[in-house]
């Protein structure tokens, strides 16, 4: 494979939940973060075009998000 195409090393993402469940199990609540040290880079190259000499393109790992999960069960 040509260098300029390379991915490089593995990399790691570091993602954390949490959440509580009631002691019936009716009610949760969570909360979330993933990337959480927003780390970018390359995880995955593709081809724009009709051949294989196409334009290259690269996908990047998603910013750091996070949230906050309520649930009920009825």
């Amino acid at each position: 494979m040509s260098p300029a195409l390379d991915l490089g090393e593995s990399q790691e993402l570091a993602n954390l939940r949490v959440g509580w469940t009631s002691a019936n199990g009716r009610l949760g609540v969570a909360v979330y973060g993933e990337n959480l040290l927003d780390e970018q880079y390359v995880n995955g190259l593709t081809t724009y075009g009709k051949t294989v000499l196409g334009t290259v393109g690269a996908r990047l790992t998603p910013p750091r998000i996070w949230g906050v999960e309520f649930s009920a069960s009825f």
